[in-house]
């Protein structure tokens, strides 16, 4: 994909409010609560705004666009399956959440059933959780590299391949803020991303609607039975399957449960899961519309996994294609912000003070 500019500008001006943000919020950290839990006064909505953010990566734009592409409304029943996960998390969990626990997702676990269970959860947690994240790094990687066209860099003297230099910089600046700023710095560069995409995507659904010739055309040129909430592949057993998936990973997933205890009262707990709810029924027919309608306007992709690209390139003007990949990133960003912010409050919390500096 060629780039003008205009694109360029846009990038390096989205990372430079993602460390602005964290340089700002760097001076107004006291404490651990404050860098761990945002001092339990961060308001629902904007807690829910992250936690939604948190909840997928750059995989949704690129291996649900094919799944839109090619099996039709099918993607976003799959993605609706996050909704009733989210409201089982929200109604029976988010409060209990918010009682049990102030700066760390497993501090309870120690007053309940003794600190050999708490160190054994975190030892296990972390590196699976690094693990995951270090895979979305190098799917973010890819992105810039592919996206930018970085074939070779040099940075601090050394010559990397575009890959790496790709992993490196995204890596960088996402620790710098986090690491700066903590939770509150991870909340609202959320919020400025969701912004982000939220314009990005909108922006790209009349250009789709556009190009195919009107609603009309688009569902008279659309194959029979592609807007089945099932297909034979992705059958009721496999999404009930993946329901039970989601509900265990919204009821547990560490960075999840820190949206959770971060606010206020039992019943900001619970909204903030009752925002997600809401954002995860609109936000998926938004996303992948662009992805639908590329099957009349780009009929016989080899490659469905690089369709939401070659949408983008089709349909965007200068500098909306720059937005794009911003709202890419993201994604991915605030994933990998909300799940290391996490990991460092379990480190601190769970590993470092219980067993080499109680009094830190």
């Amino acid at each position: 994909m060629e780039l003008a500019t205009a694109d360029y500008a846009i990038l390096v001006g989205f990372f430079a409010v993602m460390l602005a943000v964290g340089f700002y919020f760097s001076t107004r950290m006291r404490d651990l609560q404050d860098y761990f839990s945002g001092g339990r006064r961060v308001p629902w909505w904007l807690s829910g705004i992250s936690l939604y953010m948190s909840s997928f990566s750059t995989f949704l734009f690129v291996a649900y666009s094919a799944l839109a592409y090619q099996y039709g409304w099918v993607a976003v029943t799959a993605c609706w399956t996050a909704a009733p996960a989210m409201l089982i998390s929200a109604y029976f969990f988010a409060p209990r959440w918010r009682r049990a626990t102030s700066t760390s997702p497993l501090e309870y676990i120690e007053e309940r059933y003794g600190s050999a269970l708490r160190q054994w959860l975190a030892w296990l947690g972390v590196p699976m959780t690094v693990i995951d994240d270090g895979l979305k790094l190098f799917a973010i990687g890819t992105l810039i590299s592919s996206g930018l066209g970085i074939e070779k860099l040099t940075v601090a003297g050394f010559e990397m391949e575009g890959l790496n230099a790709s992993i490196l910089m995204s890596g960088v600046i996402m620790l710098a803020y986090t690491f700066m700023g903590g939770l509150w710095a991870v909340l609202i560069t959320d919020c400025v991303q969701f912004v982000v995409m939220i314009v990005a995507v909108i922006a790209l659904i009349p250009l789709a609607l556009a190009r195919v010739g009107g609603i009309d055309s688009f569902l008279a040129g659309l194959p029979e039975g592609f807007f089945h909430l099932t297909s034979p592949k992705y059958n009721t057993v496999y999404l009930t399957a993946f329901l039970v998936i989601m509900v265990f990973s919204y009821c547990t997933r560490w960075s999840f449960v820190q949206r959770y205890y971060s606010v206020g009262s039992d019943r900001e707990a619970r909204k903030v899961g009752y925002l997600v709810t809401v954002l995860a029924i609109v936000g998926p027919p938004l996303l992948f519309f662009p992805a639908m309608a590329a099957t009349i306007f780009l009929p016989g992709v080899e490659n469905p996994n690089e369709v939401y690209m070659l949408v983008c390139k089709s349909l965007l003007p200068v500098g909306m294609i720059g937005m794009m990949i911003a709202a890419m990133f993201s994604a991915t960003l605030s994933m990998l912000s909300s799940d290391y912010n996490a990991v460092a409050a379990v480190l601190t919390n769970d590993v470092y003070r219980p067993l080499i500096a109680p009094r830190a």
